[in-house]
């Protein structure tokens, strides 16, 4: 359903045209941050995460898989509970509360999404990530009537979504004396990363914070977030990420160790497009998709960012087990090659649930003839093992032994024995594999993040 909105959405407008609206930075000066990949802007290379790449790494996926086992119904006290709420909250300024107010009611309008799920749009207005660092500053009691008001506790609150640019940049510099963009990015981050603190410390139980870039600011009339800042704020976002991704204790997320400081942090789409130049994906910011201040989003701009979003979380991993009632199996990891040079790939087949009884564990890309056995874990891992990585946490269970047929395929029509609805069950395949170079006989394939239903 959300596909064909998200289509109709992005064919808005046509070409590029800007007029009639008036451009206060020029096109074709600013590349997009997943397109600019090993190109740099102001000594920073492009791409939604290290290294010029758009695809986020493995690790960052099962710490996100991970965090959002976490992310569950819960009653006023916090506790889980099967009638309880996820509270999901918007954290940002104007255009962030647009936004989230057309994109909570869309989503609301898909029977898919969880009927657990309630949206909580608690940005303001005229509140840029600046004056979101002081944990007293009013903005946070803003968030808490929000809260309150949507019927929710802070114990029951998640989930946030976050746009967050720097407001008035250009005064806000000035004042500070500072001019470059090395400079405004290390403090447009360290805000950032004070926000991610106040938002873990008042809602101890939120998880995962989506980071959203701004859209193109290039036509705007006022001074609120023009280019190239709306820009620059992608990286600020990313920054957020990497840090997670190098352990760094500033945005630690990880409870096991008992000192998180912030939640899970990956991106919750990335906006920005060079005004009415399309981006490969089609996303592109036309002059009829703002307002009159060429700011603030206009009907069809909210429409096309609420689209935007639907489709995000719909294909973002770590929303897999809390945004739909009945999520699809998630493919994650990476496989071994055999030693034919063939690549294992895990699936299946049929609905992930227990009554029905039609769901099917599948594997492809064996070797015709070897054996192969299947095995699942509660959790996702990213862990040495076998000359590979073990992708699911132990104690693993077995599901016994296949023998891949002259195709290379397998498939196990029982991988649900014992399980309840709501279960989640990582599946993992180890093929029986004697010419591994590495001595361990054995080839590993990706795994399969499974949510069993009723």
């Amino acid at each position: 359903m959300f596909s064909a909105l998200l289509l109709t959405a992005l064919s808005l407008g046509g070409g590029c045209d800007p007029a009639p609206c008036v451009l206060d930075h020029p096109l074709g000066v600013l590349t997009p941050l997943d397109e600019l990949g090993a190109g740099l802007y102001g000594g920073l290379s492009g791409g939604l995460y290290p290294g010029g790449t758009n695809t986020p790494p493995h690790a960052h996926v099962v710490a996100g898989l991970r965090e959002s086992l976490d992310v569950v119904p819960r009653d006023a006290s916090g506790a889980p509970s099967a009638s309880g709420k996820i509270g999901m909250i918007s954290i940002g300024p104007s255009n962030a509360k647009q936004d989230f107010a057309r994109y909570a009611n869309f989503a609301a309008g898909d029977p898919a999404v969880n009927d657990a799920l309630v949206f909580v749009n608690s940005a303001l207005p005229s509140t840029g990530s600046q004056l979101m660092v002081d944990p007293a500053a009013f903005f946070w009691s803003h968030v808490a009537t929000r809260v309150a008001a949507a019927g929710l506790t802070p114990q029951q609150v998640q989930v946030a979504w976050m746009m967050a640019p720097t407001g008035q940049p250009e005064a806000y510099y000035a004042s500070l004396g500072v001019t470059t963009f090395a400079a405004r990015h290390a403090i447009e981050r360290d805000n950032l990363i004070a926000v991610l603190h106040n938002l873990r410390t008042k809602y101890p139980n939120l998880r995962v914070c989506y980071l959203a870039s701004r859209t193109w600011g290039g036509y705007a009339t006022i001074n609120s977030n023009p280019e190239p800042y709306a820009y620059e704020q992608g990286f600020s976002s990313r920054a957020l990420i990497e840090m997670q991704l190098a352990g760094d204790p500033l945005v630690d997320f990880d409870d096991d160790d008992g000192v998180a400081t912030t939640p899970w942090v990956t991106w919750g789409r990335y906006f920005w497009a060079d005004g009415c130049n399309a981006r490969a994906d089609g996303v592109a910011w036309l002059c009829e998709d703002f307002s009159a201040d060429g700011q603030h989003p206009s009907a069809l701009g909210e429409a096309k960012a609420a689209a935007l979003l639907h489709a995000h979380f719909g294909a973002e991993p770590s929303a897999r087990r809390w945004y739909f009632d009945a999520p699809a199996p998630l493919v994650y990891g990476a496989s071994k090659l055999t030693s034919a040079g063939g690549l294992l790939a895990i699936g299946s087949s049929g609905a992930p649930s227990i009554g029905a009884g039609a769901f099917a564990l599948t594997l492809s890309g064996a070797i015709p003839g070897k054996n192969a056995i299947a095995f699942y874990g509660a959790q996702p891992a990213n862990a040495p093992f076998l000359g590979h990585l073990r992708w699911t946490t132990t104690p693993f269970q077995r599901l016994g032994v296949r023998t891949a047929d002259a195709l290379g395929q397998a498939s196990w029509s029982e991988p649900f024995v014992g399980a309840l609805a709501g279960d989640v069950r990582c599946y993992q395949i180890a093929l029986r594999d004697p010419a591994q170079l590495d001595g361990t006989k054995t080839c590993l394939s990706d795994a399969l993040f499974v949510v069993t239903r009723p």
